[in-house]
């Protein structure tokens, strides 16, 4: 069996979102929250998995922000 095919498998898919879920707080770009995620879970993750399988799954683009540091300089930060 290949990594791939690992990946895809629906236990594995649920695993990964047990240890997203732990941080009920985030959210992705889209806006899409835990909690939103959460309300059609099964539906969610088969939609991921057949993108997935269908090699039509992308990532959103990364949101970028300024973070400070020492001494008031700034640093970018893309955070996905």
């Amino acid at each position: 069996m290949t990594l791939f095919e690992k990946l895809v498998k629906k236990k594995n898919l649920y695993s990964a979102w047990k240890f997203l879920q732990k941080n009920p707080s985030s959210h992705g770009i889209d806006g899409v929250t835990i909690k939103d995620f959460q309300v059609d879970l099964d539906r969610n993750i088969l939609s991921i998995r057949r993108a997935l399988m269908g090699k039509t799954f992308s990532f959103k683009p990364l949101m970028g922000r300024l973070v400070g540091k020492d001494r008031g300089k700034l640093r970018p930060l893309k955070i996905p």
